[in-house]
């Protein structure tokens, strides 16, 4: 900058306009506005002004003052003229270098002309209160309007080259328009607008295997058939997914299919209570402490159930729930809807995303999104609603051999939890994977290659020190190969689960809750009934149950008990009495088919040892009456041997007796 430079003289008449006797600017805007643009533009217009001071000071010869100054420069005498003619005209921007400067300043002149902050923010508010994605243009021509209406005023003079006052051309406007979060917030939500934000990153490094449970549910993008409902729907899952491993332990599906007055079937509040009763029956949770990831929709762990779980593992459950978004983003907004974030969960998230590229290949896809749904879709519906109806014709006509054997595009309901279970145990074992810590969290596996089989590092802790020193010695002078791979998601989550705790059957009655329990009786020592919530068919249970401390105990016969099935962990059946007191679980009683020979003789081995049970509990109640009975029978043969000339006698009859029995047997095979 030129501040400092002394003046002698006084500029000429037009440049007095625009400078002061040091050089500087007049216009505090101006000055401003210099100030914003590329540090070599500022250096290159102030060498302008330097080399153009001599001549502004003369009196007379300015001509032949521009022509000396372009001969010692690079720069035309044309532009040394223009530049001088601008200055006396108080057109500062016309020395500007454009070229440094860059498109924002040559696209438009009017582009730099100054706002005053109160017209910006009425600016602002035009461009937020229009809807349009593209609308900060129709919003700057609305506000021209109302000003030209006498709706609105300004302080800025007016500009007699357009007529509107001093930078208020649509151009100039959208410069100040507001940010795209500040748009993003009134014209969609605080939702949207956290997006344009910054996001809180996590690691799962320093959590272990049970710290963490999240939960949540999802509708897979196909159709499957129900032939309970004899409809289609769309399955509806509710997983739970440990952190730590990213392993998903257990989850349940129902299919969505509508009601004849057009509501959804299906229960998500008793999903995720049979989803917490499954996951902490079957696998637990752990002593360092378990948090429940979950939302306030369908995956909601309620306060009753949360309390339980608290109260029986001393605080170490916890939960962890989302905030709520939908809120107003400024005070002139009305409040949007209510929903929880699903951010909280983004592992979860991220989980569902690739279950559902893994399971596109399955018939009767829907496609991300109706903009994208797949045109034949309506047309194979129809189709397999009228598949469904033949083979409930074939059924009631007494068919049912014709109707099992009608082909659908779908998949069945229990086809499609074979294919799930297959595809969620592939993901569960790959390696080719790029899970978030996974490395600084140590679940890698350091291997070598010896004898063409690749074998884990860890094995030399074990060898002899001899083989140990040998091995390390090899692999460090590179004779033997080595590589680290990582561990897949089913191995980490194995190394972790003998170190949790499993709740007790009673407490998974109390998840479950009075509404779900189903009062049976026991007949010919078995449970059995049929249950459609639960699936097709007959389930039977032992009528022998373990307790809470590992005890085998039976229950009476014909007596009425209150008993638990989770239908997405059928194995075991929970009982309580009428009082609500728990009694212990009864395991399901096998049934095996005619081909599996070793499942008929386990089977047959189970029976025989329930009656060999009962037979001694028989037994033991009879014992007097056997020791009564042995007495007699040996008092009666003492009399008995006496009469016959004593025990040695007998014992004579009794084998000439028996010798002929032998004689007799031969004579007859003969």
């Amino acid at each position: 900058m030129i501040s400092d430079i002394e003046i002698t003289t006084m500029p000429a008449p037009g440049a007095s306009r625009l400078l002061r006797g040091d050089w500087q600017f007049n216009d505090n805007d101006a000055q401003a506005f210099l100030a914003t643009v590329p540090e070599a533009a500022q250096n290159d217009f102030w060498d302008k002004l330097r080399k153009l001071k001599p001549v502004f000071l003369l009196q007379y010869g300015h001509t032949r003052a521009l022509e000396a100054l372009a001969a010692r420069t690079e720069v035309s005498f044309q532009q040394w003229y223009r530049f001088y003619l601008a200055l006396k005209k108080g057109d500062w921007q016309a020395v500007l270098d454009k070229r440094i400067c860059g498109p924002k300043f040559w696209k438009t002149r009017e582009a730099f002309s100054p706002l005053p902050a109160e017209d910006i923010l009425l600016y602002q508010r035009y461009c937020e209160n229009n809807g349009r994605p593209l609308g900060n243009r129709a919003a700057a021509l609305q506000m021209i309007l109302d000003w030209r209406a006498g709706k609105i005023a300004t302080t800025q003079p007016l500009n007699p080259k357009t007529g509107l006052p001093r930078g208020w051309g649509p151009r100039n406007l959208q410069r100040h328009g507001p940010t795209k979060r500040d748009l993003k917030a009134a014209r969609q939500g605080s939702a949207a607008a956290a997006l344009e934000g910054p996001f809180v990153f996590r690691t799962r490094k320093g959590l272990w295997v049970g710290s963490h449970y999240l939960i949540d549910d999802k509708d897979h993008d196909f159709f499957v058939n129900s032939f309970a409902e004899q409809q289609a729907g769309r399955p509806a899952e509710l997983g739970l997914l440990d952190l730590y491993s990213a392993y998903k332990p257990f989850w349940v599906f129902s299919i969505s299919t509508p009601r004849a007055d057009g509501t959804k079937r299906g229960k998500p509040e008793i999903m995720t209570r049979y989803l917490l009763a499954g996951q902490f029956y079957l696998h637990g949770y752990s002593p360092r402490g378990t948090t429940i990831v979950s939302e306030h929709g369908t995956a909601a762990v309620r306060d009753r159930v949360l309390e339980i779980l608290s109260n029986y593992t001393g605080g170490l459950i916890k939960r962890s729930e989302s905030g709520m978004e939908g809120e107003a983003a400024h005070i002139g907004q009305y409040p949007g809807i209510s929903r929880g974030n699903f951010r909280h969960k983004a592992a979860l998230e991220s989980m569902h995303n690739l279950e559902h590229n893994r399971l596109g290949f399955l018939p009767g896809q829907t496609g991300p999104d109706i903009k994208r749904r797949p045109a034949q879709l309506s047309a194979m519906l129809e189709k397999n609603d009228d598949l469904l109806a033949l083979r409930e014709t074939l059924a009631r006509a007494g068919r049912p051999d014709l109707a099992d054997k009608v082909q659908f595009d779908l998949l069945e309901r229990g086809q499609f939890a074979d294919v799930l279970s297959a595809v969620y145990g592939q993901i569960a074992d790959e390696r080719d994977h790029k899970l978030e810590g996974w490395v600084e969290c140590g679940h890698v596996r350091h291997e070598m290659l010896v004898a063409g089989q690749w074998i884990d590092q860890a094995l030399l802790r074990n060898a002899p020190p001899d083989q140990r020193e040998l091995a390390l010695s090899l692999i460090a002078s590179g004779q033997v190969q080595t590589r680290i791979i990582r561990k897949t998601r089913h191995e980490v989550w194995q190394e972790g689960r003998d170190q949790l705790r499993r709740i007790s059957g009673g407490v998974v009655c109390e998840i479950l809750g009075p509404d779900l329990a189903v009062e049976r009786k026991i007949s010919k020592g078995l449970f059995e009934f049929e249950d459609a919530e639960s699936g097709a068919g007959v389930f039977r249970f032992d009528s022998v149950v373990r307790d809470s401390s590992g005890r085998m105990v039976p229950l009476k016969e014909g007596e009425t008990y209150q008993t638990f099935l989770n239908p997405f962990a059928c194995g075991e059946l929970f009982v309580r009495d009428a009082r609500g007191r728990y009694l212990g679980s009864a395991p399901a009683w096998e049934k095996v088919g005619y081909h599996d020979v070793d499942g008929v003789k386990r089977a047959l081995g189970r029976a025989q040892k329930r009656l060999a049970e009962y037979t001694q509990a028989l037994n033991e109640r009879h014992a007097p009456e056997a020791a009564a009975r042995a007495a007699r029978m040996e008092a009666n043969a003492t009399l008995a041997d006496t009469a016959a000339g004593g025990p040695e006698r007998r014992a004579t009859n009794k084998a000439l007796a028996r010798a002929d029995e032998l004689d007799a047997l031969a004579l007859f095979k003969a």
